[in-house]
Parts: structure tokens; sequence; C-alpha cells
């Protein structure tokens, strides 16, 4: 990644000696085991490369390697069709020793590099007022830095282990079902977990629970809302907790006892609420990573602003890599498909009924749905019996509860595990 800072004449981060030390460790070592290490341990990759000449004679050795040569000068030279370049490498004094620390450096360079390029398009988007020009910034500055790490030996695994056991119990956000919290411990940070059910389920109001649970036991929780306006999720809120009909707080005709338990129940809101119309998934990530949030809702993916499904898979991978950056637990609402809604009975969902299911499918943690008993019509019947159950769980068994919904608190109340 190449740029000169142009407006001041000076060249961007990089370091040719390093650059130069790691280049030329690996022509005079010609072990394949020092190669691995820059690639599989460090990640080294030739795009960290300042100079054009220096990323191509790494992508050359690394070819000749793949082929089980040894890349020598002349090899590697000939690939690059510059060999004097090359044999200027090897002489070059640096120790082969510290290959690894050069490599470092070279990384550490590059990810200047791309602050450098950030901090100029969020100039321009700035002057030119431009969402997306900003958006690109902020993916610039939280892309991961290390994404082939995959593969780990016994004895690495092992420290994995001895890690996780020191940490001690790893505490979980609760559900306000015990039988859902029984069956996947709880919500944990850095873990997406997508909320589905029929239009006018209550998927929503699971999800207003979630989080006034999770106040209620001490975290930091908060709400992107870009279905229905802040007033109306508060007197959802309101009527849960005065025990004032959802309809009479709606009308706004309260008596007076009415109005003195909306009074206190007003003193006792869980949760902030962010009106994210309009929001791009960037500007939701960045809001989120901005605050310090222990549990996030976001109400309803799907109006985040998208016109194909592969907009889609960058939304949910914008904000699941979100989440797991700022180690908040995120749960977010989705819209099923059209097609199986149009059922006079409208069936018990499964995780391919989500729309654009294969775009959220990797990314989810866990997939959860609310569905209700229905009448013949299709209606939910009055005595709101419903059930919610995860469908698909990383860490979890699959499973469910009864639950009830109250028209007046507007909130589902469990009856048993399933």
């Amino acid at each position: 990644m190449q740029t000169d800072d142009a407006e001041n004449g000076v060249p961007p981060p990089h370091s040719v000696e390093a650059e130069q030390g790691v280049l030329g460790a690996l022509l005079l070592t010609g072990n394949p085991s020092v190669l691995k290490t820059l690639l599989t341990e460090e990640d080294l990759r030739p795009e960290h490369f300042y100079l054009p000449l220096h990323a191509n004679i790494f992508r050359a050795i690394i070819a000749i390697s793949d082929e089980g040569a040894v890349p020598d000068v002349n090899l590697v030279g000939a690939r690059v069709n510059n060999i004097p370049e090359v044999d200027a490498l090897t002489g070059a004094g640096f120790a082969t020793a510290n290959v690894v620390t050069y490599a470092r450096i070279v990384k550490e360079k590059a990810r200047w590099r791309k602050v450098l390029i950030a901090g100029h398009t969020l100039v321009q988007a700035a002057a030119t007022e431009d969402r997306k020009l900003e958006d690109e910034a902020d993916e610039l500055l939280t892309e991961p830095e290390a994404v082939h790490q995959s593969s780990y030996t016994p004895e690495q695994l092992q420290d994995l282990v001895f890690a996780r056991l020191e940490q001690g119990e790893v505490p979980t956000i609760p559900l306000p079902f015990m039988g859902l919290t029984a069956l996947c411990g709880g919500l944990r940070r850095g873990e997406m977990v997508l909320l589905g059910g029929h239009t006018s389920f209550g998927k929503s109001l699971v999800l207003d629970h979630m989080l006034t649970k999770a106040t209620q036991a001490g975290y930091k929780s908060h709400l992107y809302l870009n279905e229905m306006n802040a007033e109306q999720r508060v007197d959802r809120f309101l009527a849960a907790e005065s025990g004032v009909p959802f309809g009479r707080i709606r009308s706004n005709k309260l008596a007076q006892e009415e109005m003195s338990a909306l009074l206190a129940a007003a003193e006792n809101i869980p949760f902030g609420i962010t009106d994210a119309a309009g929001w791009s998934a960037e500007e939701i990530a960045r809001h989120m990573r901005y605050h310090d949030f222990d549990f996030v809702g976001v109400d309803i993916l799907h109006l985040i602003d998208h016109t194909e499904e592969k907009d889609l898979n960058r939304i949910s991978r914008v904000l699941n890599q979100a989440s797991k950056i700022a180690q908040v637990a995120l749960v977010a609402t989705v819209h099923l498909n059209r097609g199986r809604s149009l059922q006079a009975v409208r069936p018990r969902p499964v995780v391919t009924d989500i729309k654009g299911s294969s775009s959220f499918e990797q990314q989810a943690d866990m997939v959860m749905f609310v569905h209700r008993e229905q009448d013949v019509h299709g209606e939910p019947t009055d005595d709101g019996k419903a059930e919610l159950f995860i469908a698909k769980g990383r860490n979890t068994r699959l499973g469910g509860v009864d639950v009830w919904l109250n028209p007046n608190t507007m909130r589902f109340q469990e009856n048993s595990w399933l």
C-alpha cells in the first residue's frame, strides 16, 4: 500500500531497512521454516511492503518456495527481472536472527500507512459531506490485521487452554427467560445473535425485554432503532413496568393513579435509544465502538439501507466485526422471507427462512426465533401462547421455552422449558 503525502512532500511511514532485512534474511538462509514463520505466525503479506520491488521480491520468494525450490538470488532475481537489486539485499549486513523483528516493523509501518490513508479519506469526506467516504475510512481503521492465523500447534492450543482456565468463570449476560439462559448460558460479548419471527409476532418485544433484563443485571445496554420512534418503544417499557395498559398509554387518557405509576416507571428507563433510521451499518458499528456498551440491540437489521443480497453480507460482516472489536454482545432482529409468511397459517421458522439467510448464517453465533400460536386464519390466538427457541448455536444446546404474551404489559412471560 504505497501512498505519498503529496501535500507535505513527506513520504508515508515505511522502513526500507526493515524490508531489506526481511528479504535479505530469507535469501541468505534459504530455510523454508523461516518463511513459514513469517507467513503463518506473523501473517506477513506482500502488501505490507512499501516499495513495489520489495513486495514483488517477497511474492517471488513465496512462489519459488511453493514450487519446492530454494529461493536464491538467481531464481528470485530472474522472477522480478532485477538480479542486481536482489543480490544487493544479501550484502546489506542485516542479522538473519532478527528477521521476525524486521517483519513486525514492516507490518507496523503498513498499519500507519493505512491510518494515513484513512485520515486523508476523512478529510475528503468532511469537505464533501460524503458518508460513503467516511465509511471507507472507518473500515480501513477497523479491518482486522491478522486474517490468516487459524492453525495452532499442540503446544499453542495448550497455552490457549491454560490462559482460559486462569481467567476463571467468564461472565455472560442473562436472558429474561430462565430456560433459554440454561440452554445457551446467556449472551457473550463479541458474539452476534439473530432474532427472527413472522411480522407482528413480537420479536421487537423480546429484544426490549432482553435489553431491560441486561440493564437490571448491571450491564450497559443500548438500542439502535430504525423501525419505530423512541417514544413508542419507551411506551412499551412503561406499560411493562407500571402495569398501565399499553393502549391507555398510547391514547394518553389516564387516571391520576395511572399517571403516578407512569412517572415512577419513567425514573427507571433502563437503556438508551439511538434513532438509527437512515444509518449505514458502518455508522452503527462506529457508534457502538465509541461507547462503552456491554450489550446492544439492532431493530431491524434488514431496514439498514441495502439494494441486493451482497449488501446484506457486508452489513452482517460489519456488525459482526464491530461486536468482536468492541467486545459487545449484539442481538439483531431480522425479517423472514415473504413466501413462507403468505401461507394461511404461518409455519414455525427455520434458519433458511431468514431473508438473505446465506449472508447471515456463517456470521451469526446464534439464531433465535419467536413463534406465536395461530387460529385457522393465521392470526395469533387470544391466549398469547408462543414459543421462543434457539435454532442454531455454535456454543449452545438447541431448544426453547413456552411463553405467553401479556397484551397489557406487552411482555412475554415464561411458562416452562420445551
